[in-house]
């Protein structure tokens, strides 16, 4: 903890929740962020995803657990539609189906069988580009990939707000301090 006492001395002492092993040398102190130019970009795409279940369900998971007394149960698998849980050999005391998961919680003694199946989910996406602002015709395409995104006006509304902030030519490189600077 560094922190400045009230006769103006600055104090350092280790704090129990903080790692003290650092050091602050007088270069690192009066260091400044490196600051670099960023390539320059042609234009900024986003995928609009869009997903459809499979015709016939399937068996997501299938696995034999030994039962005694209460288990809890955090089970994953591919993201599917009308997600089912079949369990024999023990009783269920609590369920959560998700679309890629299941939270089971069984009572009883001895094997007990989860099989869970459902019609698995195919995804495709079609690409939203939006130009930027001065393109440059020799630079870069940028993609912001996220598999929420489910429609082009959401893909362009996200890209627009890219757009606003992120196209400055200069950049903070992490939080690295240079002490050469």
């Amino acid at each position: 903890m560094l922190y400045t006492d009230r006769e103006g001395y600055i104090r350092i002492e280790p704090a129990n929740d903080v790692q003290d092993n650092f050091k602050l040398d007088f270069h690192t102190m009066l260091a400044r962020p490196k600051v670099s130019q960023i390539p320059t970009l042609w234009a900024v795409e986003c995928p609009a995803y869009a997903y459809a279940p499979e015709a016939a369900a399937s068996e997501l998971h299938k696995e034999s657990y030994t039962v005694d007394g209460t288990l809890e149960l955090h089970l994953t698998f591919s993201q599917a539609a009308d997600v089912s849980v079949a369990v024999s050999g023990a009783t269920v005391a609590a369920k959560a189906v998700f679309a890629g998961a299941v939270d089971l919680t069984l009572t009883g003694s001895g094997e007990a069988v989860v099989t869970v199946t459902g019609r698995k989910l195919e995804s495709s996406a079609r690409t939203v580009t939006a130009p930027v602002e001065s393109p440059d015709e020799n630079g870069s395409v940028e993609t912001l990939d996220n598999p929420l995104i489910t429609d082009a006006a959401h893909a362009l509304a996200v890209l627009n707000g890219y757009g606003t902030g992120c196209f400055a030519p200069y950049c903070l490189v992490g939080s690295q301090l240079d002490p050469g600077t």
